[in-house]
C-alpha cells in the first residue's frame, strides 16, 4: 500500500497551487523514487487488467464488442495517418 505525503504548498504565478509530495510505503515508511513508483502502479494495472479478462473468459458477446470497437478504432487512426 502507498502513502503520499505532501511536504509543502507553494504558489507560483497568479495563484496556482503547487503541491511537493513524497510517495511512501505506507508499510516500511520508506520513500519511493519515481522509478519505484511507476513500477508498482504498472504492477498494479497489470494485476487488475489479467482480472478483468479471466472475468470476463466465457464471455464471448463483451469480446465480440471489444473486437469490434478495436477495429473502429484502427480504422480511425488509419483515416487520421492518411489525411
Amino acid at each position: 500500500m502507498l502513502h503520499a505525503i505532501y511536504t509543502h504548498e507553494r504558489l507560483i504565478g497568479a495563484g496556482l497551487r503547487y503541491a511537493e509530495r513524497v510517495i511512501q510505503d505506507a508499510a516500511t515508511g520508506v520513500p519511493l523514487t519515481d522509478t519505484e513508483y511507476l513500477a508498482l502502479v504498472r504492477h498494479r494495472r497489470t494485476q487488475e487488467a489479467a482480472a478483468k479478462r479471466q472475468s470476463k473468459a466465457g464471455d464471448s458477446s463483451y469480446w465480440t464488442r471489444r473486437a469490434a470497437a478495436s477495429a473502429r478504432a484502427r480504422e480511425r487512426l488509419l483515416q487520421f495517418e492518411s489525411t
